[in-house]
């Protein structure tokens, strides 16, 4: 028994399209994080702050996001997406 997804002209399995929205959502979270990450140096200079603390700024954001994933997915899988 074969089980793996039939693939459709382009090659790509049905399985991998229902993933592209996901894709999106983490390219655009990534892009943003990586958006501060360019004026973190220059907000630092401007307020003041020491490297360490604009570093443990974005380190809180991203701590921040990998904590909350798994209550966010287990809440879109109760209450849908």
């Amino acid at each position: 028994m074969n089980s793996i997804p039939p693939h459709d002209a382009a090659g790509v399995n049905s399985a991998s399209r229902g993933l592209a929205p996901l894709y999106v959502a983490n390219l655009v979270c990534s892009m943003g994080m990586m958006g501060f990450v360019v004026v973190a140096g220059p907000l630092a200079d401007g307020l003041g702050l020491a490297a360490w603390q604009i570093g443990a700024s974005a380190t809180a954001g991203g701590l921040g996001w990998v904590l909350a994933s798994r209550p966010w997915g287990r809440a879109a899988d109760q209450r849908g997406r």
